[in-house]
């Protein structure tokens, strides 16, 4: 995962084969153990679990991108992992 431990601002979450944004300048966090949690998402856009989603995200003026599958949904902050 592209994503080094810390704290991430301007997070956008796609849809790679639709194109659709489920999040617009969101924040994040991506963990010691590879996970990557984001959000807040709303009830209309949230993740489908299993399905990989394109992650752009800045740290420290540095923009990260990765394309990673859901693996927690139907909540505020949905997760990511490899």
């Amino acid at each position: 995962m592209s994503f080094p431990e810390g704290h991430y601002t301007n997070v956008y979450v796609r849809d790679p084969l639709t194109g659709e944004t489920l999040l617009r300048n969101g924040t994040g966090t991506s963990s010691a153990i590879g996970i990557f949690a984001c959000g807040p998402f709303t009830k209309p856009d949230y993740p489908k679990i299993g399905q990989r989603y394109k992650i752009t995200a800045e740290r420290n003026g540095k923009l990260h991108e990765d394309a990673i599958p859901c693996i927690t949904t139907n909540h505020q902050t949905c997760e990511f992992k490899e």
